[in-house]
C-alpha cells in the first residue's frame, strides 16, 4: 500500500509579541491515524517557525488541522483551536 499525501496546517505563536501565523506543509504517511501517530511523537522535528515572520522570544507550534492533499478535504481538526483559516 502506497503513502497517502496530507497537508497538515500548523499554528505557531510567539507569547511575548502575541502574534499567531498558520503555516502548512505536505507530510507523507499510510493513513490519518499513522499521521496522527507520527505528529505526537515527532512534530517538535519539524519547523513551522521557519515559514513565519521571526519575533524574539518563546513560541509554541502545535498542528492544528490535517487535510487530504488530492481532495483538501478536512480530515481532522484540533477542537480547542481558534481561528484556524479554512482554506
Amino acid at each position: 500500500m502506497s503513502d497517502q499525501e496530507f497537508i497538515v496546517t500548523w499554528e505557531v505563536s510567539y507569547s511575548e509579541a502575541e502574534k499567531v501565523y498558520h503555516t502548512t506543509e505536505y507530510i507523507d504517511s499510510e493513513n490519518l491515524d499513522t499521521l496522527k501517530e507520527y505528529l505526537e511523537e515527532n512534530g517538535i522535528e519539524h519547523t513551522p517557525e521557519m515559514n513565519t515572520p521571526y519575533h524574539p522570544g518563546d513560541f509554541n507550534i502545535e498542528w492544528v488541522k490535517i487535510q487530504d492533499a488530492e481532495t483538501d478535504k478536512e480530515l481532522w481538526r484540533d477542537p480547542y483551536a481558534e481561528d484556524i483559516p479554512d482554506d
